[in-house]
């Protein structure tokens, strides 16, 4: 669902641009939307897909805290494209209306489409984040667990261990 939402956010601002409409004549949102589409969706993996993963696999509260940072970065990407500012690489409400408002029906439905599609991320997430929230809690996690857990996984780590005894060694 977030591909194809990215694709026809990249389609809504690419039909923006061409329709002729004043100040949508700057490709810097196509060039946002683009970036948008192919990067977004493979950071998204790397970050909030596979913290949820660890954090229900491992039962960690670290990793969920980390998923709530990322997958929080998320929802507000998709909050600000459904607004829709052009320059900005969305294609969402804002620009729907001018779109609507100047005659340029088919970009206009276009924005409205990628619109439905962003506000629809948006209520998923909110539904899953709810889901991984009662998980978090119901599995007795909290703050203070959380970097207590980061402490211990640092404190093991073989290269933060040398880099603290060299760095204790060069003070002295």
């Amino acid at each position: 669902m977030t591909l194809l939402t990215y694709v026809l956010n990249l389609g809504a601002t690419t039909l923006m641009l061409f329709s002729g409409v004043s100040g949508y004549d700057h490709i810097a949102g196509i060039i946002y939307a683009l970036i948008y589409l192919v990067l977004f969706p493979g950071i998204a993996f790397l970050t909030w897909h596979m913290a949820l993963y660890r954090a229900l696999r491992y039962d960690s509260a670290f990793w969920h805290i980390l998923f709530f940072i990322t997958f929080g970065l998320q929802i507000g990407l998709w909050g600000f494209l459904a607004i829709g500012m052009f320059n900005g690489g969305g294609g969402g409400l804002i620009g729907m209306i001018e779109m609507m408002g100047h005659g340029a029906w088919l970009a206009g439905i276009a924005c409205l489409c990628c619109t439905v599609f962003l506000v629809g991320s948006m209520i998923w997430g909110l539904a899953l984040l709810k889901n991984v929230i009662s998980n978090f809690r119901g599995a007795g996690h909290s703050l203070q667990r959380a970097g207590a857990e980061a402490g211990r996984t640092a404190a093991r780590n073989q290269t933060v261990r040398t880099t603290a005894r060299e760095a204790v060694l060069n003070a002295v």
